[in-house]
């Protein structure tokens, strides 16, 4: 059995130390007592640097043990550490990641948090190389530091080309990294032919959004080439990945302004259009991947506002035969699309489909309730539609959802398959169905919800016990 251990290099920024960053000195000296640990621990033991800056010792000590001792590590992660603050730092982290993936290094690379906590200190304007932009999340507007566009590309060029190399990374993370749409798609052609990429999650990014000219009002400060990557990405036949998160995307949203003349207007129009073909394109595209098992899109606002939006995500999900997870929550879906969703999706999507996260934030009514749990009576495979709203109002019609839900985790789908095949279920079976039934656990106490209802239920389906 596998022990695995964490080494940390830096420190965590805090009210406390002022948000300073993590001093050379204690950089190097942990750094130093890395390389006096055994090598024979490395592939358990899991690399972390927080909130460090770089300089020409560190990459030094670095190199010694990436590449001079070549250690290897489970997984290697950046949070919070100087990526994007100025060409220097910006070349000596690209000349890291090179290292990492030349090597192979790891597995696992995370990278969180695309600049040093403490460098801007509050006064929005980072170091004189960024541009503040007005960006738009599922959460709301805010005020965002871009690095510049030059930053950006060193460190995109530097993953594409260190990727085009590597043959060991399972596992690669970029949330929250300042990546732009030219970057993100960048790095999603990169890893079309990665051999043994399984895992891909560019969460809190920016597609959509050109950096470099994003304070433009014009459609301009849009582009779908992150989209059209993803596109390719899914039909490609070569690409091994299994997981792709793309989940809470900063946005310019054309809608959230008022245009300053008709041209505006048009040009804003022409944006939306452009990103909901772009969008149904890599929707498409999902429809016929075959590798893919879990995939993310929650908390993008708007992309899932209009009905022919999500009629494009309900086609994917009746064709596709191998994903298991799909998550579509707080994308701005209307209690219309949701009821479309129950009623033209749910009774028959894919036979692998386990968990369709269509509860969020938004207050489902009863009519998009009654749907789902019409829509879940002819679903034998599902198990999870997220967080269902709780009033006091609908309780009984979520009640029977999750009653449903549980029938489902206990084992319906086996009886289901067994009834429509016309054959009755192996009595050797029932024992471990039925102790699955009876240990489950549930969220809530109510009559229709207890394990002991789930078992009668599944006992009801099945007439094997009662011949015998």
């Amino acid at each position: 059995m596998y022990t695995f251990s964490s080494y940390r290099i830096g420190n965590r920024a805090s009210e406390a130390n002022n948000h300073a960053a993590s001093s050379e000195s204690s950089i190097l000296r942990s750094l130093f007592e890395l390389r006096k640990t055994n090598k024979d621990d490395d592939e358990t033991t899991h690399l972390s640097f927080w909130n460090c800056s770089w300089s020409p010792r560190i990459l030094q000590s670095i190199r010694k043990i990436l590449v001079r001792d070549g250690r290897t590590f489970a997984s290697i992660k950046f949070f919070d550490c100087s990526i994007h603050s100025d060409t220097t730092t910006n070349e000596s982290f690209a000349e890291i990641l090179g290292m990492i993936l030349a090597n192979n290094s790891t597995t696992s690379l995370v990278i969180r948090g695309g600049r040093l906590i403490g460098e801007d200190n509050g006064n929005g304007n980072g170091n004189g190389n960024s541009n503040q932009e007005q960006m738009r999340s599922g959460c709301g507007s805010f005020s965002v530091t871009f690095p510049s566009s030059c930053s950006i590309a060193t460190i995109a060029t530097a993953l594409t080309e260190g990727l085009s190399n590597n043959t060991s990374l399972k596992s690669l993370h970029l949330c929250n990294s300042c990546l732009d749409d030219q970057s993100i798609a960048q790095i999603l052609r990169s890893i079309t032919e990665h051999p043994n990429l399984i895992a891909l999650n560019l969460s809190r990014n920016y597609i959509g959004a050109r950096t470099s000219n994003a304070a433009s009002s014009s459609s301009s400060s849009s582009s779908t080439m992150a989209l059209d990557a993803v596109a390719e990405l899914l039909r490609s036949e070569s690409s091994k990945l299994e997981s792709l998160d793309l989940s809470d995307q900063y946005q310019l949203h054309p809608t959230a302004r008022p245009p300053a003349n008709e041209l505006e207007h048009q040009a804003d129009q022409q944006q939306i259009e452009q990103h909901r073909n772009a969008f149904g394109n890599a929707l498409g595209a999902l429809s016929a991947n075959k590798t893919l098992r879990r995939i993310d899109l929650s908390n993008n606002h708007g992309c899932l506002s209009e009905l022919s939006s999500v009629k494009a995500v309900a086609s994917c999900l009746l064709t596709n035969t191998s994903l298991e997870h799909a998550n579509v929550s707080d994308c701005g879906m209307t209690r219309e699309s949701i009821v479309y969703m129950g009623s033209e999706c749910l009774p028959f999507c894919g036979a692998s489909l386990e968990a369709l996260i269509l509860c969020g934030n938004n207050d489902s009514g009863i009519d998009s309730l009654n749907a789902m749990e019409k829509g879940l009576m002819s679903n034998a495979t599902i198990e999870n539609l997220g967080d269902l709203p709780r009033n006091g109002k609908n309780d009984a019609t979520i009640d029977r959802i999750e009653h449903t839900l549980n029938r489902n985790k206990g084992g319906r789908r086996v009886v289901a398959q067994r009834t429509n095949e016309q054959s009755d279920l192996p009595r050797a079976a029932w024992s471990q169905l039925l102790a699955r039934a009876g240990n489950l656990d549930y969220n809530y106490g109510a009559q229709s919800a207890s394990a002991s209802s789930v078992v009668f239920s599944l006992l009801r389906q099945g007439t094997i016990l009662m011949e015998h």
